[in-house]
């Protein structure tokens, strides 16, 4: 019978990095999964690792689909206990559905005041500036302020818990 999985996938897209890792962990603590890499400086030397990779896609989409209920509910569970959830791309910070985080050194980021620009593998927010003279200057000086989440892992559920609680999303 299968027992509850808790499971991480990192999968980078293959025509850019040709790399993969599928890896489930049980709630016995057995990791099951798989790591392919493919280094294209390394001509020859991994001549079937594309294949590998694409064959594993459809495992990953389907993992991700039946896992999704799951892996959304342990942070809105977490919310609904602490007033915060977190998230392993941001190192430690504290995500609060009514404002917006708080980073591990303790410093409170509003999203009102950032913009939340969304990249392949990363959520950046940058700093908001006013149009005036003094938002000018801060601009041109490179003293705009910006913070990068890491969304390697999970990102579909990270990008469904900004849209559930805070309602940003992108088309």
């Amino acid at each position: 019978m299968w027992q509850r999985i808790d499971q991480r996938m990192n999968l980078l897209k293959v025509d850019e990095l040709n790399s993969v890792k599928l890896e489930v962990e049980l709630s016995d603590g057995v990791v099951i999964g798989e790591n392919i890499q493919e280094w294209p400086y390394l001509i020859g030397l991994s001549q079937n690792k594309e294949k590998q990779i694409s064959e594993l896609l459809p495992v990953y989409r389907a993992l991700a689909e039946h896992s999704f209920e799951f892996r959304f509910r342990r942070h809105s569970n977490q919310v609904a206990e602490q007033g915060y959830f977190t998230y392993l791309g941001a190192k430690g910070a504290r995500f609060y559905p009514r404002w917006g985080l708080q980073l591990s050194s303790g410093t409170r980021i509003l999203f009102s005041e950032y913009r939340l620009l969304k990249g392949p593998y990363a959520l950046t927010l940058e700093e908001k500036t006013t149009k005036d003279v003094r938002g000018f200057f801060k601009r041109s000086l490179g003293m705009v302020s910006e913070i990068e989440i890491k969304t390697f892992v999970d990102q579909d559920v990270f990008f469904a818990l900004l849209d559930h609680f805070y309602g940003v999303r992108w088309s």
